[in-house]
């Protein structure tokens, strides 16, 4: 079977990697065929693809329009119902969430874009709204497939030292996969290493260091960071300004855990052989093709993932992906939350980005603070991405108009694209850096501040993990731990 590849127990301390799977003969009998089956796998992708390529078409002819209509405050509320029934129906009525939780989102989804595009004639930012989802759940689909093709094995609990050494890898490893493909990519075998005295605190600092803080040196990092490089940041200038801000953001939240850790019980009857064994290495070259399409338009980008998807199963043995526990009930819960997320989202971001087109956001982006809590107090409840934009558009345009313009309903838009505007004005890079900050490091404060935070907490809930609610999570970890350190940031940086 799949587990035969792993190094023999004797084996005190010995490494085993491979590219591909050792022993693909032998399987458990409930463990089904070697790998589905080819013609299926292949219809299912030519499916995808036509229906990719058609709704992205449908999407671009829909989505023409550009300027985001007035709307009041008001046509905020279905984004917040969304938020309170994703915090409390869990902690209240588990059951009736769990059975619901589609019918909810899809419901407040549906009624937010019909009702917003009728009233205001507003099918372009709907259509845009759902080409950013698109968009996003392609690449989580893509990243969650492949990463499931990755076996990873080790024989002994992980010990502090050792979590902490992963975390940090995993850090770094954000900016080379992006937080999403870090995360997918080393959760399992996260868990799998700590199996037996497992804590909630295990699941929120990962979520802390590898899904949020440790992308924001890289463009690959972090979605905002990649709009900025679009809008005309360099692509090394988060390396080369960020990199003190992110070691003491990363380094810690480490010195919390260790000490968290530390005090963590553990079997001291459990044999301390260090073999690991790694197969399936080589699905890592798929990332590659992944990570490109960030850089190609709708509907190739799309496209690519599909591809990409499609022939991670066609390589893997359906054997692996069994060991591996996979489950496609976090993505499909992520899916719909998402899309629940995103059409309730579309008014919501309309409404700062025509605020900030008037220079109404002005007063809040006047001082690096300010843009740096501003932006990361929307980017807690807000996709980030958006977020960025709007708070980098207002920037831009702060610094070019004058006084007698700012009280003008629209400021005189800027000629270079936001970023480059924002780098060319006096002491324009600490402003870039504050924005960019916030956006990346306060997407951790809340389960539904950046995208690979619920699949992180479904799959260790698939595992067994009892993850927090909405409002422990920020009481008992965002606030007391990651918030003075993001305070820190700020007198330190931003100051």
């Amino acid at each position: 079977m799949v587990g035969s590849f792993l190094p023999a127990e004797r084996g005190r301390g010995r490494l085993s990697v491979h590219l591909g799977y050792p022993d693909r003969r032998t399987q458990a009998a409930d463990e089904g065929p070697s790998r589905l089956h080819p013609r299926l796998v292949i219809v299912l992708i030519a499916l995808a693809l036509i229906g990719v390529a058609g709704f992205t078409r449908v999407l671009a002819a829909v989505g023409k329009q550009t300027v985001p209509p007035a709307v009041n405050i008001l046509w905020a509320a279905p984004f917040v119902l969304m938020l309170l029934a994703m915090s409390v129906l869990p902690a209240l009525a588990a059951k009736l969430w769990d059975r619901f939780y589609a019918v909810i989102a899809i419901g407040l989804g549906a009624a937010a874009a019909i009702g917003y595009g009728v009233w205001f004639q507003a099918a372009g930012p709907v259509a845009a709204s759902l080409g950013l989802y698109l968009k996003f759940m392609s690449l989580v689909g893509a990243l969650f497939i492949i990463s499931s093709g990755i076996l990873v094995r080790v024989r002994r609990p992980a010990t502090p030292a050792v979590n902490v050494a992963v975390l940090l890898a995993g850090a770094v490893l954000a900016n080379i996969l992006g937080t999403t493909g870090a995360g997918i990519v080393l959760i399992r075998p996260y868990l799998q290493m700590n199996r037996g005295h497992i804590r909630p605190f295990h699941v929120i600092f990962f979520v802390f260091l590898v899904a949020n803080i440790g992308g924001a040196l890289t463009p690959l990092g972090d979605p905002p960071l990649l709009l900025g490089y679009l809008m005309g940041v360099p692509f090394w200038w988060m390396l080369q300004h960020a990199w003190l801000a992110w070691l003491l953001a990363v380094g810690l939240p480490l010195a919390v855990f260790y000490l968290l850790d530390r005090r963590c019980p553990r079997d001291a009857s459990v044999q301390e052989s260090q073999a690991v064994a790694i197969a399936g290495l080589g699905q890592l070259a798929l990332i590659l093709p992944v990570l490109g399409s960030l850089f190609v338009p709708a509907p190739w980008r799309e496209m690519v993932l599909v591809l990409a998807a499609g022939l991670s199963l066609l390589l893997t043995p359906n054997s692996v992906r069994v060991a591996n526990r996979l489950s496609f009930k976090p993505l499909r819960e992520m899916a719909v939350l998402f899309l629940g997320i995103f059409l309730t989202l579309a008014p919501v971001l309309n409404l700062l980005a025509s605020r900030a087109a008037r220079g109404q956001l002005t007063t809040f982006t006047a001082t690096p603070g300010r843009c740096y809590f501003l932006t990361g107090a929307l980017s807690a409840v807000l996709d980030n991405a958006p977020t960025y934009a709007a708070c980098l558009q207002s920037r831009a345009a702060a610094g070019t108009v004058g006084t007698a313009h700012r009280s003008a309903s629209m400021p005189r838009p800027a000629v270079s694209p936001a970023g480059t505007a924002v780098l060319a004005q006096p002491n324009g890079g600490i402003y870039l850096l504050a924005i960019s900050l916030g956006a990346v490091f306060f997407g951790a404060c809340t389960w539904i501040g950046n995208g690979p935070n619920l699949i992180i907490k479904s799959l260790a809930e698939h595992e067994g993990v009892q993850c927090p609610g909405f409002f422990t999570y920020i009481a008992r970890y965002a606030i007391p731990v990651l918030l003075p350190v993001l305070v820190l940031v700020w007198l330190i940086f931003l100051w």
